[in-house]
């Protein structure tokens, strides 16, 4: 099943609202979050339960406060609706919606599904849909790997942070997070659990000691790269001495 999740320069918490004699989604409810040190709305953990497992972030809400487009998917999809079909489902409802042009609401959608082991992204807005696959890199290796694709630059200012579990399958975080990144775009950070740990690698933990010791920012970032930098400068200068011997 596609998991949405969606990418808005305002963040917010958007949780589905359910009928509980039908079960139909009948709207969403959003809370915005901020902090002392930073009036401008950041967001927390935003891992929604609903109908697909996990429901995310920063949606920009419709009429009466209700993403019309998660709410159609919502209606038209079964738990195993595989992420092609919700891509479908949603590019059915962008005709619809937007052949005439008359609605002007600016929608940006993403939707995260599986393909295989991988994690699988696809990116909506009023005028088109478009998967989000080059540019993507990865850095590390083992329990925790992060893929970067610094290539959706419909992100206005944002980064969406996205954090899966390879083996579960499911979201265990999403956020935004639109000051201090490491650059426009999407960055998922697939963790992995091995049958044979690596001592050297990072041990699959709770949400808060992962998201502790690999914080996606900048300054996390390029100490990391400096680190890499300085053990392949000390492997050469081994080398070159070495030789000369």
């Amino acid at each position: 099943m596609a998991i949405v999740l969606a990418a808005d320069a305002q963040v917010h918490k958007v949780t589905l609202v359910t009928d509980e004699a039908t079960g139909k989604v009948v709207g969403t409810k959003t809370q915005i979050y901020k902090t002392d040190a930073n009036p401008k709305p950041v967001c927390k953990v935003c891992v929604i339960k609903g109908k697909f497992g996990c429901v995310s972030v920063g949606l920009r809400l419709g009429e009466d406060g209700v993403n019309l487009w998660v709410k159609y998917l919502a209606d038209n999809t079964k738990p195993e609706s595989t992420i092609e079909e919700c891509i479908q489902i949603l590019e059915k409802y962008r005709q619809e919606r937007f052949a005439n042009h008359a609605d002007k609401e600016t929608v940006e959608i993403l939707l995260a599904g599986w393909d295989g082991d991988e994690p699988k992204l696809h990116y909506f807005n009023n005028s088109g849909n478009r998967p989000i696959t080059g540019g993507i890199r990865a850095i590390g290796k083992g329990y925790a790997t992060q893929l970067m694709a610094l290539t959706n630059k419909n992100v206005r200012g944002s980064s969406l942070h996205v954090v899966v579990d390879a083996v579960q399958r499911s979201i265990l975080d999403a956020h935004i997070a639109d000051s201090t990144r490491i650059g426009q775009g999407v960055n998922v950070l697939i963790i992995r659990r091995n049958e044979k740990p690596n001592p050297m690698e990072i041990p699959y933990q709770t949400m808060d000691d992962l998201k502790n010791k690999f914080k996606t920012d900048k300054t996390t970032y390029n100490e990391m790269l400096q680190k890499k930098k300085e053990e392949k400068e000390a492997i050469r200068l081994r080398g070159s001495s070495s030789s000369k011997r």
